[in-house]
């Protein structure tokens, strides 16, 4: 029996043999860093390397899906074609939620100043062509109307200026302070930020998606900077979290 039982397992098919499958993923832009990999059938999981590459376990009929912070999560059923190839993965890309919450917030800030002044050139315009109107009709306690044309003057230099363009922090340029920084360095990123080994380089593209202000480099604004860099990751453990429970 022992020898009969022996001879079956030699008989299964190369493909029911527990092996692993690599692949490579990628977006619309670049590769794909720090995907995860994860299979459903056996309860495995990999992560995409800095070339989007990735080796997990994995044999016929296995269901695995591939997720990512700012992708949308993708599910494949392993056949015979991804078992003998190499797999070559392409994953939708999508804007950050939050991300989209606060341009959101600052498009409504936009709106509100532009209301304001067109509020003021259109104050202006009537005072100019209807004065008379506008003395007839001011209550009897009286306005200053000197300081009602002062304050028109004001809005409308307020629509003549421009708006400041503000230079934002990449995520090289984070990898780099991470580097060679004295107190901005790895043992801050693991101890103080929390960021799980192997996810640095995704912590930094989630910052850069924030839209950090680059004058925060500076030495003096260094504790603005940390807390801005506390606040991304605590945001970020939390897309880890709703991530890993996909």
């Amino acid at each position: 029996m022992p020898y009969r039982k022996t001879l079956l397992f030699f008989l299964l098919p190369a493909t029911m043999i527990s092996q692993n499958i690599t692949g490579k993923i990628y977006d619309s832009e670049s590769t794909v860093k720090g995907a995860k990999i994860f299979n459903k059938t056996k309860n495995t999981t990999a992560y995409s390397d800095a070339n989007g590459s990735f080796n997990l376990p994995a044999t016929l009929n296995d269901t695995i899906t591939i997720s990512s912070l700012f992708h949308a999560t993708k599910t494949l059923k392993i056949d015979t074609f991804h078992v003998e190839n190499e797999l070559v993965i392409e994953l939708k890309k999508q804007v950050n939620q939050l991300t989209e919450v606060l341009l959101a917030e600052k498009q409504n800030d936009l709106k509100t100043f532009e209301t304001n002044s067109d509020l003021g050139a259109v104050l202006a315009y009537d005072l100019k062509n209807n004065t008379e109107t506008w003395y007839k009709n001011m209550p009897k306690s009286g306005i200053d109307f000197v300081q009602v044309s002062k304050l028109i003057g004001k809005l409308l230099k307020l629509k003549k200026k421009k708006p400041v363009e503000i230079t934002t922090i990449n995520h090289k340029t984070f990898d780099s302070l991470f580097t060679t920084h004295k107190f901005f360095n790895a043992e801050l990123l693991a101890n103080q930020l929390e960021i799980p080994e192997g996810y640095a380089p995704l912590f930094f593209d989630y910052c850069e998606e924030q839209y950090v202000n680059s004058n925060l480099l500076l030495e003096k604004n260094e504790f603005m900077l940390l807390d801005k860099l506390l606040n991304c990751s605590r945001d970020f453990r939390e897309l880890l979290k709703t991530t890993e429970t996909d």
